[in-house]
């Protein structure tokens, strides 16, 4: 196991094998090394990544749960930042996928976590009343393959290469063109078994890399409690249909 850590751009890399360490960072610099122990837990501070410390494994479940607990209001966001493992992959849904709704359990069970997130766009309603979103193609820092490890290295990859900024509210990126473009809220999930997750979602969406779509599955920036990260969703790949737009931030719109 290996932990790597970048302090000036306040990122953090986890694999169980180095060597994807070395590829996904073969061209970048001022990234160091943690050694941690087998079944320890690594606690960051948000506000600095220098300063951390890595718990043996009779003390990580004492510490930790004292650490989310003490001097913090209970609907408060956790703002302990804890290394992601190697083969996770983020997604943002704001659709049938979200929790309750009818494709959740079927293509979604055994989801890591699930957070409130939001992203740039504006979404759309297909007769059937099916959302459909779409996000400024500047803002597209990847498109998805048929190769679900390629993608979730993408994501290490691009996640490395972010500047992690300060927790500011409702923060999205700026200089898109056209218009209007604003928030969208949705639900971001995290995977541990996207090689097995990803295809079948990829069918639902009818996502085909090289050929007809009807959704299509990229890489984008999602705010989770003031934070910005890479993570895939999917977008309408032909908005010349009979689309209605929402008029709201969110599906279904409230009445």
């Amino acid at each position: 196991m290996e932990l790597r850590r970048h302090p000036r751009r306040k990122a953090v890399l986890y694999a169980s094998d180095p060597a994807y360490l070395d590829a996904v960072l073969a061209e970048e610099k001022g990234w160091r090394e943690i050694a941690v122990p087998p079944m320890s837990l690594v606690v960051f501070r948000r506000e600095d990544l220098a300063a951390y410390s890595v718990e043996p494994p009779s003390s990580s479940s004492p510490r930790r749960k004292r650490a989310r607990s003490h001097g913090r209001h209970p609907n408060e966001p956790d703002r302990t930042l804890v290394a992601e493992p190697n083969g996770m992959l983020r997604l943002f849904v704001y659709g049938t996928l979200k929790r309750g709704f009818w494709n959740h359990d079927r293509f979604c069970r055994g989801v890591v976590t699930v957070e409130y997130a939001v992203v740039r766009g504006r979404l759309f309603e297909t007769p059937s009343g099916i959302p459909v979103l779409q996000v400024p193609e500047e803002d597209i820092l990847a498109v998805g393959t048929t190769n679900p490890r390629a993608d979730v290295a993408t994501q290490a990859h691009v996640t490395a290469r972010m500047s992690n900024p300060e927790p500011t509210p409702d923060r999205l990126p700026k200089n898109a063109t056209g218009a209007p473009w604003g928030p969208v809220y949705g639900e971001l999930l995290t995977f541990d078994d996207p090689v097995i997750r990803l295809p079948a979602i990829d069918r639902l969406e009818g996502f085909h890399p090289g050929g007809p779509c009807l959704y299509r599955r990229v890489l984008t920036s999602a705010q989770v409690h003031g934070i910005v990260l890479p993570a895939w969703l999917y977008v309408g790949e032909d908005l010349s249909g009979r689309l209605t737009p929402l008029g709201g931030s969110r599906w279904p719109r409230k009445p």
